[in-house]
């Protein structure tokens, strides 16, 4: 399946972090299944730049398991991700209020009728 032609999805920043520090589990899985364009992503503005300042991070080779060269190639196809500008509103609340930006870009991406 070419990325064209995927679906899209957006992931949550814990979800990256948690699959690129663990090999085994369902995190690791989503990241696998975007590296393989079986998804196309859809990152907020903010998710975008939060991902790679997150990655750039020194702790992620010091503290995890994680080559200098696979930390590149993630910020790198992170990097390469078009962000989207987020919608002006959500039809629903979440608990974690900093995750608003992440749906917001979803349902901007989504077009969803109401959508400014």
């Amino acid at each position: 399946m070419s990325e064209t032609n995927a679906p899209s999805a957006v992931v949550d920043t814990n979800v990256f972090v948690s699959g690129t520090i663990n090999p085994q589990g369902r995190s690791r899985q989503v990241l696998r299944a975007w590296h393989e364009a079986r998804f196309r992503l859809i990152l907020s503005d903010r998710q975008h730049a939060k991902l790679i300042t997150v990655f750039a991070r020194p702790k992620f080779i010091q503290q995890f398991r994680i080559t200098l060269i696979e930390l590149i190639e993630l910020i790198a196809r992170i990097a390469g991700v078009a962000p989207v500008v987020p919608s002006s509103s959500i039809p629903v609340s979440l608990r974690d209020p900093k995750d608003e930006h992440i749906l917001r870009g979803a349902r901007r991406q989504s077009r969803l009728p109401g959508d400014r």
